[in-house]
């Protein structure tokens, strides 16, 4: 009889990161993507990094496992109290009250579909071609930053 009165006492834990199979790529309203494309889910040390669709829309983070029409959420991340900062690497996390999300920019990050054979072909094999990568992704971290801090200040 004494143990009950104080778990009634302790605060409930609000479940976060908020898993939601309720909305889909195709719920999403196009006018309202501030920004899409492919982000690493980085994980533990026992868990390997996901490559997963991500969705920056007004006061959220959607992942998917996919940009098909179809395809659940995953995981939505609420960005209202949220605060977002860069890392080395191409990493940048995103801390919510509750939990830190960290993300890796994956290229080409903005690809429709999720690559069977390598990456696209640049036609020509300059001297440049092995730079393109890193250049790309931190352009896309860039994009990424941003389009969170718009996200987290929709009122």
């Amino acid at each position: 009889g004494e143990l009950r009165p104080l778990l009634r006492d302790l605060p409930s834990p609000r479940p976060e990161p908020q898993l939601s199979g309720a909305v889909s790529v195709r719920d999403l309203p196009p006018d309202e993507c501030l920004h899409a494309g492919w982000l690493r889910k980085e994980g533990d040390l026992f868990t390997p990094r996901k490559r997963r669709w991500a969705v920056v829309q007004p006061r959220q983070l959607l992942l998917f496992k996919s940009p098909l029409p179809v395809e659940k959420a995953e995981l939505i991340v609420e960005l209202g109290r949220s605060s977002t900062r860069t890392l080395p690497g191409y990493h940048f996390e995103v801390t919510t009250p509750q939990h830190t999300h960290l993300f890796r920019v994956d290229w080409p990050s903005t690809a429709p579909e999720e690559g069977g054979g390598g990456q696209e072909a640049a036609g020509g094999g300059g001297g440049g071609a092995a730079d393109e990568p890193a250049r790309s992704e931190g352009v896309d971290l860039a994009k990424w930053v941003a389009a969170l801090q718009r996200a987290r200040s929709y009122s």
